[in-house]
């Protein structure tokens, strides 16, 4: 039997661009819930990379990825950079940045320019951390970069409530710091976490990233002949 103890669960995000992209997503969505399977006491439903390259091959252009937040695989190998070469360790940083550039160059190959990177503007070290490490990385590669707050509750005043509710479901998880940040935020409150790595201008031209995924959507409805 396969031990799953250490096995990761990176985060990676798909948007729709049209009715053809949601029937991709679905499409995705049945595969991994076909695979699905239970791992400390979570049902675990992953998409495989040679599943979500075969379904952007049948329904081509349709799909808007992103990196995620640090709970990505981007997000863990640039964490994992970081504390590589805090240790200057040689070895280890170069194998983390072969490991970076194949899965840029991948993402790059399967979604081309509807591939964005994700940036949180989140207060917690590690998350500081990504921010500061992925900003040459995404120039270095041409991506753009995009701020999204990785919302799960409303406002910072829901935050007990938010955590109250991870604590109230089966299964071992982190309930509090991680979440620390992950409510909608206003600009001035995102570019006010923000303000130490990157410039007001560099702000505004994530924002104007994120809005251009919303112009890249088409409006469509999911009504149809049964």
């Amino acid at each position: 039997l396969y031990n799953f103890s250490k096995q990761k669960y990176p985060h990676f995000i798909l948007i729709a661009k049209n009715t053809e992209g949601h029937r991709a997503l679905r499409e995705l969505s049945s595969i991994a819930w076909l695979n699905s399977y239970k791992d400390r006491n979570m049902e675990r439903v992953p998409v495989l990379k040679k599943e979500l390259e075969m379904i952007v091959n049948k329904y081509p252009n349709t799909l808007i990825a992103s990196c995620a937040c640090i709970g990505g695989y981007l997000g863990i190998k640039v964490l994992d950079l970081v504390k590589a070469e805090k240790e200057k360790n040689e070895e280890e940083i170069y194998k983390i940045k072969v490991d970076i550039d194949s899965y840029i160059k991948w993402c790059k190959n399967v979604f081309g320019e509807d591939y964005y990177i994700e940036m949180a503007p989140g207060t917690s070290k590690d998350q500081k951390s990504f921010n500061k490490r992925i900003k040459p990385i995404a120039n270095f590669y041409g991506i753009k970069m995009i701020v999204a707050t990785d919302a799960h509750f409303l406002t910072s005043e829901n935050r007990e409530i938010h955590k109250a509710f991870l604590n109230s479901k089966d299964g071992e998880r982190e309930v509090d710091s991680f979440y620390f940040d992950a409510h909608l935020m206003s600009d001035e409150e995102a570019f006010e976490n923000l303000k130490e790595f990157y410039s007001k201008e560099e702000f505004e031209q994530m924002c104007e990233n994120s809005l251009e995924i919303m112009n890249k959507i088409d409006d469509y409805d999911l009504f149809h002949n049964p």
